[in-house]
């Protein structure tokens, strides 16, 4: 029985193995030009390059985001208690308006970086 068994796989495998072999000398493509694949090597070993010189301003860049996403934060806690006593003047409406456009802007770039690195 194992040695039927041993047959039907060496049987099955020389099957598959003669179809491979037609279906590569159906679809025999030239080798593309090696000083091409030698620019290609070259061009991705720049990038790579590149990618490593880079990594620490991208951490950089990711504490700077967190440093202004607590500082606006922190800032817009500090000037709560004042809301109630403002006038709210169209100078102040703008102010607060700019403040508030600032925070959700730096809080969008912080998550439109995270989306980016997944």
């Amino acid at each position: 029985m194992l040695r039927r068994r041993n047959e039907e796989d060496e049987q099955l495998v020389t099957q598959v193995m003669r179809e491979l072999a037609q279906e590569r000398a159906a679809d025999h493509r030239p080798l593309p030009d090696p000083s091409f694949i030698w620019w290609k090597a070259q061009l991705l070993r720049r990038f790579e390059a590149e990618r490593e010189a880079t990594a620490p301003l991208e951490v950089g860049d990711r504490f700077h985001i967190g440093a202004a996403v607590l500082g606006a934060l922190a800032l817009a806690g500090g000037v709560w208690d004042q809301l109630p006593r403002l006038s709210f003047t169209p100078t102040e409406v703008l102010g607060v308006t700019l403040g508030a456009i600032v925070l959700l802007s730096v809080v969008a770039l912080a998550a439109i970086d995270v989306i980016r690195e997944r």
